[in-house]
């Protein structure tokens, strides 16, 4: 019975395979949708970002039993790892300083959340990635030239932080360097903890607040 079930499933997901570009932008839609909506619960947002997580980590789950192939190629891998990690270590090693060095002349104050935060970060960090590079990039990818494929991206994902301006601006630009990153080594994880461990430098240093707190109240993006 269990193994009728699972060859069924199969089935169907390989039937899905020619729609699932659009399938999987619609779940990006949605997610993005759903994180600017958010603050109008007035919830906590790790109501939001905890299931989201699970989601995709649960539809990953299934596309590696059906085709481990096909989430190796999203960038879930180790090909390409060292190249993009050290990409992404010169870029935190010339933003970080930066970062850091502007927080503490404006009288930033360092929360002893920051360090719980900069290992849990990632994780929200890597979903992104995968959405913007693994997903939306990487799907452009097939119908424009490379170069347009990274600015929508990037613009999408400074989009989704509206209304704030310093967030869209940064992360329009981080979308511009890690779009030709991923194009190029095609690998998510050194992007996801890179993602993870700038946004915690820059709400710390930059816009002075608390990211881990203020998921927990709600007010974060």
């Amino acid at each position: 019975m269990v193994r009728t079930l699972a060859l069924t499933h199969d089935r169907w997901a390989r039937s899905v395979d020619p729609y699932r570009p659009a399938l999987e932008l619609g779940a990006v839609a949605v997610t993005a949708a759903l994180h600017l909506a958010w603050p109008l619960t007035e919830l906590s947002r790790a109501f939001l970002v905890i299931p989201l997580v699970a989601w995709w980590a649960g539809y990953l789950a299934l596309r590696w039993k059906v085709d481990p192939d096909a989430v190796a190629a999203l960038g879930l891998r180790r090909e390409g790892l060292k190249q993009s990690a050290l990409a992404c270590a010169a870029l935190l090693a010339v933003a970080g300083p930066a970062m850091v060095g502007w927080g503490l002349l404006h009288g930033a104050e360092v929360p002893w959340t920051t360090w719980l935060t900069l290992l849990v970060y990632p994780v929200w960090g890597l979903v992104q990635q995968l959405l913007v590079q693994g997903l939306v990039t990487a799907n452009l990818r097939r119908l424009a030239p490379a170069a347009v494929a990274v600015f929508v991206s990037a613009a999408l994902f400074g989009l989704v932080h509206w209304p704030h301006g310093v967030l869209m601006v940064a992360t329009f630009a981080l979308g511009l360097v890690f779009g030709p990153l991923y194009l190029k080594h095609r690998n998510l994880w050194a992007l996801g903890v890179a993602h993870g461990w700038l946004g915690t430098l820059i709400y710390t240093f930059v816009l002075m607040r608390d990211p881990l707190a203020e998921y927990l109240t709600g007010l974060a993006l």
